[in-house]
């Protein structure tokens, strides 16, 4: 579990109003992937909200009942349970209990090759997980986490909550999971079935995240902890934000607690050059030194979204700023 503290820690807790926390305390709650960067935190954010009186009911769903018992033995409400037994563990519950399930089918943090093999069966799952919540509970919300990587990413500027142009050709198996989910979600919703949102996650910054890995700023930092140049291998004038993992957790919860088919934004609008990004980390963490090397031409590139409208619908504000979520992450590594 993270450990969240100080004032960060009342910054949580009074993020949700009164009402809203009692909705949270007694809902019952599904995480697929409860064992990775999303499902930690938003495990630790309900620890959090949950620990001035009583606690949610939360089911991490792993493929590895090992490592998801790790997470229940820092929290007693936290059980865990593997897709095979998913089936049976939700049919024995009450079917009037207020439900939420958060599912993200295949996380950008993986990193995991997605072959066309594979795509059937990311597919077959999320139908199944939202139609087994669905056909036991009265219209259970299914919070299904995608990504902005639907969007064709501009030269500069924002990715507009509306408007904004996707992509249509040249998708990864990635992106069509992304948008296959986004469409179940949708169709069952219209079905009566489930309660379906499908917030576009962006850019996340702090710890859980591999290093090295799968972003950017993650080997920044191993550039730098390794006591060696940044390296730029991109565009250093490509555009970059990021969220804090915790912020981020919040504004999940959020889009659980007032569920739309509304375009959401889960993310940061406040926009970094990465020449600006890698020293900044060069600084925190290393030495100082960045080199840019890139390693094809390209042009830059624009992966901030616009957040305005997803503010009004969840009633949310980002308020970690880039330079504190480092300032953060750093603190972990202590």
């Amino acid at each position: 579990m993270f450990e969240i503290k100080g004032e960060v820690k009342s910054y949580v807790v009074n993020s949700f109003s009164n009402e809203e926390i009692s909705t949270i305390n007694s809902t019952k709650y599904y995480i697929s992937g409860g064992t990775g960067f999303i499902g930690k935190w938003l495990v630790c954010i309900l620890d959090l909200v949950g620990s001035g009186g009583e606690s949610p009911d939360i089911k991490i769903i792993s493929r590895s009942a090992t490592n998801g018992a790790k997470l229940s033995q820092f929290n007693e409400n936290v059980s865990v349970i593997t897709w095979e037994s998913l089936r049976s563990e939700v049919f024995s519950e009450s079917a009037t209990d207020r439900v939420v399930g958060f599912h993200a089918s295949v996380p950008a943090a993986s990193g995991e090759n997605i072959t066309n093999l594979d795509l059937d069966s990311l597919y077959s799952t999320t139908s199944a997980y939202a139609n087994y919540l669905g056909r036991k509970y009265q219209h259970p919300i299914f919070v299904n986490v995608s990504s902005g990587s639907v969007y064709k990413r501009p030269e500069k500027g924002l990715i507009l909550e509306v408007g904004a142009e996707s992509k249509i050709s040249d998708l990864s198996n990635y992106d069509k999971v992304k948008i296959a989910d986004e469409y179940i979600v949708k169709t069952l919703t219209e079905k009566g079935s489930i309660n379906g949102a499908n917030p576009r996650l962006f850019s996340f910054t702090g710890p859980g995240l591999e290093i090295p890995g799968n972003f950017a700023i993650a080997n920044f930092i191993y550039d730098a902890i390794s006591k060696r140049p940044v390296q730029i291998t991109g565009n250093q004038l490509s555009s970059r934000s990021y969220m804090s993992p915790i912020d981020m957790g919040i504004w999940l919860l959020k889009a659980s607690l007032y569920p739309t088919l509304e375009n959401l934004h889960v993310g940061s609008n406040q926009s970094y050059h990465m020449i600006e990004i890698a020293h900044l980390i060069s600084r925190k963490f290393g030495m100082g030194e960045v080199e840019s090397n890139p390693t094809t031409e390209s042009s830059p590139e624009s992966y901030v979204p616009e957040t305005a409208r997803t503010c009004s619908l969840l009633n949310v504000h980002n308020i970690i700023p880039f330079e504190e979520a480092i300032k953060l992450w750093h603190e972990s590594f202590s």
